[in-house]
């Protein structure tokens, strides 16, 4: 996946298409696979965008095509501007390939993107569903693992708690339930935001290989954030300017300060 962040508005082609390992070249063929092996990502794709001139909701685009063969993301890729956006290409691991399973998962005015699995995620669906209220229970369109953590995310926030907050307690909630299985892990590399705000993790639970998760910050002279480019790898070739995200971290920015904040996952 990628995402963009930032006081400008970009077109959504200068992540998806133009940089020299844009996210659509990367989904022929990922450079920093888990097992030292390209990857290939064909089983759909997604972007959700904000314009508050419009609407605080965003907008979402899906397709079960792999994203380089899809001319209506190209079109729209170059006429869509905003100052945030995620965008993400499927290869699945749990769940039906279909337009529900492909992600950003949205509800309301959040969004969301995971790269990772739930490992032995059906011994635990039930667990994890049981936590939320009927109408977010009811919002579950597809079968995926990502989808069901989204939920948990938003029922600790309509709870009361502020996005850094739920997030970890959702992942804390996975976690504990895998602790006695022991074939029982989690990938969790998220971005979640809802235009104004914007955090994302890298983790992987027990003692397995985490994935990358890379991010190119702009700055002023006042060392506030102008921009925050996230992405599963480098989207250019001087990959020296771009940031690895700790294992077992997360970062978090908020439009009004637009200070990074960096945290440990604990």
């Amino acid at each position: 996946f990628a995402a963009y962040f930032g006081h400008s508005e970009i077109l959504l082609g200068d992540i998806l298409d133009k940089p020299e390992n844009s996210l659509i070249k990367q989904s022929h063929a990922s450079k920093e696979a888990i097992y030292g092996m390209p990857g290939v990502h064909a089983d759909g794709f997604g972007l959700a965008w904000y314009h508050f001139a419009i609407s605080d909701l965003p907008g979402v685009f899906k397709s079960m095509q792999p994203a380089w063969s899809d001319q209506n993301l190209m079109h729209l890729s170059q006429k869509i501007q905003s100052s945030c956006f995620l965008t993400h290409v499927r290869a699945s691991t749990i769940g039906d390939v279909n337009q529900h399973n492909c992600h950003p998962f949205t509800y309301g005015a959040y969004a969301m993107v995971h790269n990772g699995t739930i490992r032995n995620f059906a011994r635990y669906k039930r667990k994890m569903v049981a936590m939320l209220d009927d109408d977010l229970f009811l919002s579950i369109k597809g079968n995926t693992d990502s989808e069901c953590l989204f939920f948990l995310i938003m029922q600790w926030m309509r709870s009361g708690l502020n996005m850094v907050d739920a997030v970890l307690k959702a992942i804390r909630f996975v976690e504990d339930l895998q602790k006695k299985d022991e074939d029982g892990f989690s990938r969790l590399n998220i971005v979640i935001t809802n235009g104004k705000e914007l955090m994302a993790t890298r983790f992987v639970s027990k003692s397995e290989t985490s994935l990358s998760l890379r991010y190119f910050l702009k700055q002023d002279a006042a060392s506030k954030v102008v921009s925050l480019i996230i992405s599963s790898e480098p989207l250019h070739n001087d990959a020296h300017l771009w940031q690895s995200l700790p294992n077992q971290h997360y970062l978090y920015l908020h439009r009004d300060h637009m200070q990074l904040q960096l945290g440990r996952i604990d």
